[in-house]
Order: structure tokens, then sequence, then C-alpha cells
């Protein structure tokens, strides 16, 4: 349960809404297939999210590795070896950069909340984007003399750009209180598309109403089908984590061995299923 703590300031509230969502995902597969593998993995990505945003190198683990199960179960052979690979070598960080990215040592545009952003993304924004404009690269790759003055030269000439913008325009230096997808536009929106969505399961079976549900047996919550015996697709995150300590026990001989699909999924194309 702990993988899916991401509200920090009511924590409790979260962990009841686990407890109650595991509880009733005893009671029925349907419910514990859809819980499993959507409530639990939207949280998951809220966390991850969460983690990159604020600087919170923990919670960016945390949600990190929290995705390994259903990259097994799911088959993703290259985000199953690296992102593995990845948690394991960000755990064994010496002791000095691990504090470091625990304070948040993380780069950001400019100062505010909920605006980190990842090395990688900021080159994109910076180096990359700059690049590409009047004063960069393009037309002159081709040409070796040139690109090594323009390589050696941009990181100065950059940071000079940024400080005429800066001067230029008093917003670069302002805090960021708010974030974009917090305008009253987006918030509309997306009113819209949870009313959408309730609309939408409004005429389906509730897969969170338990006692509608078949004993034992997982079902189609549109067209009412059941599940041949064979679907384990409910048990998607338990066989994802047996996988995943096999895949570890067995390193480095195992990094590059075949993994294969695990989970079998309920597609009504196949004869797997037969109507209710």
């Amino acid at each position: 349960m702990q993988s899916y703590q991401i509200c920090r300031d009511k924590p409790s509230a979260f962990a009841h809404l686990i407890e109650t969502l595991d509880a009733r995902a005893r009671r029925s597969r349907t419910t514990k297939m859809w819980t499993d593998n959507l409530v639990k993995t939207v949280i998951i990505m809220l966390n991850f999210s969460c983690g990159g945003h604020e600087g919170d190198w923990s919670l960016h683990l945390l949600a990190a590795e929290a995705m390994l199960p259903y990259f097994h179960s799911a088959g993703c052979d290259n985000y199953v070896r690296y992102g593995a690979f990845y948690i394991h070598h960000m755990k064994g960080l010496p002791p000095e950069t691990m504090k470091k990215l625990q304070h948040g040592a993380f780069v950001r545009h400019i100062p505010g909340v909920y605006n980190a952003t990842w090395t990688d993304m900021f080159i994109e924004t910076t180096y990359m984007r700059l690049g590409h404009g009047p004063a960069g690269a393009v037309g002159v790759a081709t040409n070796h003399n040139q690109m090594v003055k323009w390589a050696l030269s941009f990181a100065l000439s950059g940071e000079v750009l940024q400080n005429v913008r800066a001067m230029s325009n008093t917003e670069q230096d302002a805090l960021q209180n708010h974030h974009k997808e917090e305008a009253d536009g987006r918030i509309k929106a997306d009113r819209a598309d949870r009313l959408s969505l309730r609309n939408t399961l409004d005429v389906h079976i509730n897969p969170l109403h338990d006692v509608s549900h078949p004993d034992g047996a997982l079902m189609n919550i549109v067209i009412g089908q059941i599940a041949h015996p064979d679907v384990n697709a409910d048990d998607a995150i338990s066989i994802g984590k047996q996988a995943m300590r096999d895949f570890r026990d067995g390193w480095p001989e195992s990094f590059y061995a075949p993994l294969g699909q695990l989970v079998v999924t309920m597609d009504v194309k196949k004869k797997t299923c037969v109507t209710c």
C-alpha cells in the first residue's frame, strides 16, 4: 500500500481509499481487475508526475519502482530491463549524491511550485530549442569547423541571451505560484471529461459494485461477457511482482533472457470468452 500514498497532506484519506478498494476487490475479480489495473495505475502515474515536478526524489523512485510489476505483466521487455536497472542504480548512488537529490537537486526555468523538470527535458527546452533557432546549428551542421565553434561558444552565448531576455522581461524573474493546468479553461475541460466518463460508466455495469458481479468469474462490464478461465488479468500485479523477483534473482544472466507476456487479457475477439 505504501506505493500509493500520493497525498502527503491527507495520507490517511488515501490509505482509507486503498483499504476500501482492496476490501471490495477481495469480493469480486472484476472489481480487482479495475482497481489494480486502472485506479492504482492512475495513482502511480500521479506519484511519478508529482515526484518530478516537485523535485521529490524519494517519491519519484517509489513511483518508478511501483511501475515495474505492470511492465512485467504487459511484456514490455525494454521497460522491464532498463527500468529495473535504473532503480537498482539510483538506489546505489553515493551518499552525497543521494543527499543532494533528496534535498531537491532538480532544475527549473523560473522559481516556483510544481515546475521542476528533468535534465533531459530541460536540455530540450534550452540548448536544443535555441540550437534550432536563427543562431543555431541549422545550416552549419555539415561544416565541421563551424560546428565546433558553435558548440564551444553556445554555452556562453546562450547564457548571454537568457540574461538579455531577463532584463527585457521582468516576468522571467517572477515566482510561479500557479501551474498552467490550473487555468480556468483547463479546469472546465477536465470537469467535462469527468462528466463524460461518469455518464459512460452509468450505462454499463459498475466495476466497483461487487454485489452485481458473478461469483468467482471475471466479466466484461460493457457487454456482460464472462471471461474464459485462462484469463488472469485481475492478477496482473501479483504475476508481475513474482516475475520481477525472478528477473532480479537471475541477474546478470537473466537480463537479456526472453520475458514474454504473462497476462491473458479479456479480448472478446478471441474464442476465450463465452456469452454470459
